[in-house]
């Protein structure tokens, strides 16, 4: 479809380009504007995607507002032509998708390569990359702009994801979305593996928490994770969506260091706090990788790393004390248990069919592992979730317990994922028998 604007559009909006400056930004006044009355009603006869309702009202002049409507605001942020404005708005009105990008700081990292994985990547941005991929000089025509220290967040490693998504079909909706999910529903349900962050976003979080983090920090006695993750910030790309401001640098975690100038003078200097770390070179990106996100693909489809062993994964990440813990245990749990419409499909021996399912859980993951030494780890681990859940009196979980559940949850999925790699079209049945079958034997042969 071409980007070329009608002129009928250029003529409905050639009036604004009459009216006097800083008109107040609210609904009250730019509806009862006869150009913008006249504007929305050529839109909503011309385009799909206009609305007739007083849903498309906010979203139609915060457009006109963004792509630089002189009547709008002061004169200095809008130097934009009518021709251009008009390019801009067909554009918006006729497209059907856009690319949403996900930033994400990584606070408290340390050194952490640049690398490149599926649609996400780690990088460092200038202020002024910043400021370009926000869009801040657009979005300084908003009366209701909050500025932001870009200086300060360019002292940050980010993680970015970006994701090619469509777009509803009516621009009501996408700046609204009570809308496009609707009333009728229950706003007291649970959703069971509900992520606070978007789907694409959790994914490349996934694979990014597979590498060992926790062999590769300074300081595994006091915290594995090598960085926290505090706010993820959508960027829209679409002049009708409802785009927020990005947080503040201060919500983040900053740190106080002295230095002596040549002159033996003291000075404070402000800047972000690290979690140590000692990764080696290219160690990442051998780990996380394109490749790597194919195979987690494959596995997600194949229902071998399912949507409860994900959330978890990512649940232990974002936690801490019991929770961590748990979670962590629930991920190997979900990868090895037996999910109920396999139970009578497994064709069990006597002995395994005595062994409960937790029991066969421990050996598969002794196959998986190909280490007998797992089987006592997990047992220990499975002890600790007994007397938590079961309420017993219990003492505090060691450090030691907390990493190796990390650990042994990280290797589960990247055990999958070497099977994968190595049999791609594999199914559950075929995984939990053939790792059952594998951990029994390598128990009774180290024994």
């Amino acid at each position: 479809m071409s980007n070329t604007p009608p002129q009928d559009l250029i003529n409905a909006l050639t009036p604004f380009w009459q009216l006097p400056p800083q008109i107040c930004f609210d609904l009250n006044t730019v509806k009862t504007e006869k150009v913008f009355c006249d504007l929305k009603a050529y839109c909503t006869a011309n385009y799909e995607t206009m609305d007739a309702g007083i849903f498309a009202d906010i979203p139609l002049a915060r457009a006109l507002c963004l792509v630089g409507v002189p009547c709008f605001g002061q004169s200095h942020h809008h130097a934009s032509t009518v021709t251009s404005v008009a390019t801009k708005v067909h554009e918006a009105l006729t497209r059907t998708t856009t690319t949403k990008i996900y930033l994400c700081p990584l606070d408290c990292a340390d050194h952490i390569e640049q690398i490149s994985f599926g649609n996400a990547e780690i990088r460092e941005f200038s202020a002024s990359e910043l400021e370009e991929l926000l869009g801040h000089q657009q979005f300084k025509r908003l009366s209701y702009y909050k500025k932001c220290d870009l200086n300060a967040l360019s002292e940050f490693k980010w993680l970015v994801v970006r994701e090619e998504v469509d777009l509803h079909p009516k621009i009501s909706h996408r700046a609204y979305g009570f809308l496009a999910t609707g009333l009728q529903r229950d706003y007291g349900a649970i959703k069971p593996y509900y992520q606070h962050y978007p789907d694409a976003f959790n994914l490349s979080l996934f694979g990014l928490l597979l590498a060992p983090w926790e062999e590769w920090v300074t300081h595994i006695e006091i915290e594995w994770k090598a960085f926290h993750i505090k706010w993820v910030h959508t960027v829209e790309n679409d002049l009708f969506s409802d785009q927020k401001n990005i947080p503040d640098a201060d919500t983040l975690t900053w740190d106080y260091s002295y230095y002596n100038d040549e002159n033996g003078n003291e000075h404070e200097m402000y800047h972000p706090f690290t979690l140590s770390t000692s990764c080696p070179q290219d160690a990442l990106s051998l780990i996380v990788n394109n490749q790597l996100m194919v195979d987690i693909n494959i596995a997600i489809n194949n229902n071998l790393i399912n949507e409860a062993a994900r959330h978890h994964f990512i649940k232990a990440f974002l936690s801490d004390g019991v929770d961590e813990f748990l979670a962590h245990i629930v991920v190997i749990d979900a990868c090895l248990g037996e999910p109920r419409e396999l139970e009578k499909k497994l064709n069990l021996t006597k002995y395994e069919k005595n062994l409960k399912s937790t029991g066969r859980l421990k050996y598969r993951l002794v196959g998986l592992l190909e280490d007998s030494s797992v089987k006592a780890s997990i047992d220990s681990l499975y002890r600790i979730r007994s007397e938590y859940v079961h309420g017993r009196d219990m003492a505090d979980i060691s450090g030691a317990d907390k990493n190796l559940a990390r650990a042994l949850a990280r290797k589960t999925l990247l055990g999958i994922i070497k099977i994968i790699q190595r049999t791609p079209k594999v199914n559950k049945l075929e995984l939990l028998t053939l790792l059952l079958r594998k951990g029994m034997n390598n128990l009774t042969d180290n024994t």
